[in-house]
C-alpha cells in the first residue's frame, strides 16, 4: 500500500512539473491545436490537398464576390497553419484569397491577373481546410472545408 502511495505521489509530481514548464494554456493540453512553428516543415502534399479542396468552392466565392466588387479574385495564398497530433497529424490550413488587379468588365487573360497592387490588399475570403496526414497511409484526406468561407480582414502575405 505504501508503494502505491509513493508511486501516485511521484506521478502527480511529474504531471505538475510538466504543466509548470508549459508557457500557456494551449501547451498544457496534450493533443491540443498548436501553430506550426515553420511552414516549410509542412509536407507539400498537405498544402496541395488543401488548395484542391479550396478550388472546389472557388466558383461560388467568385459569384459572391461579383456582388461586392468589380475585380476578379486573385490566386489563393496559404495563411496560418495549425496542427494537432492525432492518429497522424491533423493540419488546419487557412486559405486566403483577395481582389486581383483585373476588372470583371475588361476582357483579359486571367492568368495575367495579380493581387491588387494596393499596399496590404485586403483578403476578401478566409477559408479553413482540415487535412489529415498519416505518413503510413498512401493518400491524404481533406477532412473538410468550412462551407461558408468568411469575409476576412487578414492581410494576404506578399
Amino acid at each position: 500500500m505504501q508503494t502505491l502511495s509513493v508511486l501516485i505521489l511521484v506521478m502527480a509530481a511529474a504531471v505538475a512539473m510538466a504543466a509548470a514548464g508549459a508557457t500557456n494554456e494551449k501547451e498544457k493540453r496534450v493533443g491540443g491545436i498548436k501553430p506550426v512553428p515553420d511552414a516549410r516543415n509542412v509536407p507539400e502534399k498537405v498544402i496541395e490537398v488543401a488548395m484542391d479542396k479550396f478550388d472546389s468552392v472557388r466558383d461560388d466565392l467568385e459569384k459572391e464576390n461579383k456582388e461586392m466588387s468589380e475585380y476578379w479574385l486573385s490566386d489563393a495564398a496559404v495563411g496560418q497553419i495549425n496542427y494537432q497530433i492525432v492518429s497522424g497529424v491533423l493540419y488546419y490550413v487557412t486559405v486566403l484569397v483577395g481582389e486581383s488587379s483585373c476588372s470583371y468588365n475588361a476582357p483579359i487573360d486571367l492568368s495575367e491577373c495579380s493581387l491588387s497592387p494596393s499596399p496590404g490588399a485586403r483578403a476578401v475570403f478566409e477559408c479553413k481546410v482540415r487535412v489529415w496526414f498519416q505518413p503510413w497511409v498512401p493518400f491524404l484526406e481533406a477532412v473538410d472545408l468550412d462551407k461558408d468561407c468568411q469575409h476576412s480582414e487578414m492581410r494576404i502575405p506578399s
